[in-house]
């Protein structure tokens, strides 16, 4: 049975769509408008924009991840974002703890409509369950995309590549190098800029080694 009939009948949620990445760009560039408060030269302060523009409040879900196997959720009723408490204390994920945070922002921008009804965790998980596997992959891939974006803005990351390309290098044995600078000078994680530089076609434009043989 496909995902369509198995929902068939008891569907009371939105459908999900995928965004391509142009379009991710731009809600990514109307996140950070008038938002330069939050851009400290090329780190974005994420639980600053997310506080001072969105007003959402940052607070802690104790065994969240244990107990639901997340790292985070968001409510819209009442603009609360819950973090695993184990995410938030631990200074050793301190990145991962920042993309969790731009990824919920992304899932509150793009993805309101799904969850606007949800008081709880349960109701939202609930509500997720009610969704294809195909509307749960474009909700994944979609938000981290625009998280990425939100992390790493275009015109910032595009020229700060640019440079690096020039005084290191552009080859594939300076791949290392350029993700590790960056994944620095952005405070997220060399994955995440990984990710990040083939979404803006680097892997195209570069001699940089970015994807998996």
């Amino acid at each position: 049975m496909g995902d369509t009939e198995k929902h068939q009948g008891k569907r009371n949620t939105p459908e999900v769509h995928d965004y391509p990445l142009w379009q991710l760009e731009q809600i990514a560039e109307d996140v950070l408008k008038d938002a330069t408060f939050c851009i400290q030269k090329y780190r974005i302060d994420i639980e600053k924009l997310i506080g001072q523009k969105y007003e959402i409040i940052i607070d802690i879900h104790y065994n969240l991840q244990p107990k639901y196997d997340i790292m985070a959720y968001m409510l819209t009723h009442g603009n609360r974002l819950f973090i695993d408490d184990n995410l938030i204390d631990n200074p050793r994920n301190a990145k991962r703890y920042r993309f969790t945070l731009a990824e919920e922002l992304a899932h509150f921008v793009i993805h309101k409509d799904v969850y606007k009804d949800c008081k709880t965790i349960d109701e939202r998980v609930e509500r997720e369950s009610l969704l294809t596997s195909r509307e749960q992959w474009y909700m994944e891939t979609n938000a981290k995309a625009l998280a990425s974006a939100i992390l790493m803005p275009k015109s910032l990351i595009e020229s700060r590549v640019n440079e690096l390309l020039t005084v290191i290098g552009n080859s594939t044995t300076h791949t290392a190098s350029v993700i590790n600078i960056l994944s620095h000078d952005f405070d997220v994680n060399p994955r995440a800029v990984r990710r990040r530089l083939i979404n803006l076609g680097y892997h195209k434009r570069s001699n940089l080694k970015l994807k998996e043989e």
